[in-house]
């Protein structure tokens, strides 16, 4: 007998224990550790949508409805809240309708001569303002009141009974607003609340 084999008769018992002792410890492992990554999976996954967070164009309103931030003049509403028309108004208009014509957004709260009407226009608005202005100190210049301190530049005059429109313009954004109520006068101081709101949402 040499002495290499009986060097291999001596040791492949060992090894043969050695070897079912390590399957046996992987096979005992091998569940911990896939049950460790099913238990923590579904807990991440559950915890997702209490983290979401509104798109960053949009703008939380006092309504409690996120609507998107003004800015390109087509989302006209974003300016003035349902809880702000409601104030103007005495009543509830329901939610604001926006259309748009051409670059302009247009917001309506009911209808005038009972509701308010938003006209934005996200260009020139400097210029459109002041050829408003001239256009109505040419018809009837005892009627236009300015309005210092909302956006860089604003009046009101009136445009019926009970109807006042403000103009105002800040940066290149150009805003009227119509408003209407059901009443015996214009109503202005109530137009120039909406208008500062708006302004300071541009």
């Amino acid at each position: 007998m040499s002495i290499v084999s009986a060097r291999f008769r001596g040791t492949l018992p060992i090894a043969a224990i050695a070897a079912v002792v390590l399957a046996l410890t992987g096979c005992q492992s091998g569940p911990a550790k896939s049950r460790t990554i099913h238990n923590v999976l579904p807990s991440a996954s559950s915890s997702g949508p209490a983290d979401a967070s509104p798109p960053a164009d949009e703008t939380a309103t006092s309504d409690g409805v996120a609507v998107p931030a003004a800015g390109d003049g087509q989302h006209a509403c974003s300016l003035i809240t349902r809880n702000e028309a409601t104030t103007a108004l005495g009543a509830d208009p329901g939610p604001g309708v926006e259309t748009t014509s051409g670059s302009r957004g247009i917001c309506e709260y009911g209808a005038v001569p009972v509701g308010i009407k938003l006209i934005v226009d996200p260009a020139g608005g400097k210029a459109i303002y002041d050829g408003d202005r001239a256009t109505v100190t040419s018809d009837s210049p005892t009627l236009l009141t300015d309005v210092p301190g909302v956006g860089d530049g604003a009046f009101a005059t009136p445009s019926g009974r009970a109807i006042t429109t403000v103009y105002l313009h800040k940066g290149d954004t150009f805003v009227e607003i119509v408003l209407g109520i059901d009443g015996a006068a214009p109503p202005k101081d109530k137009a120039i609340v909406l208008a500062t709101a708006a302004a300071g949402r541009i």
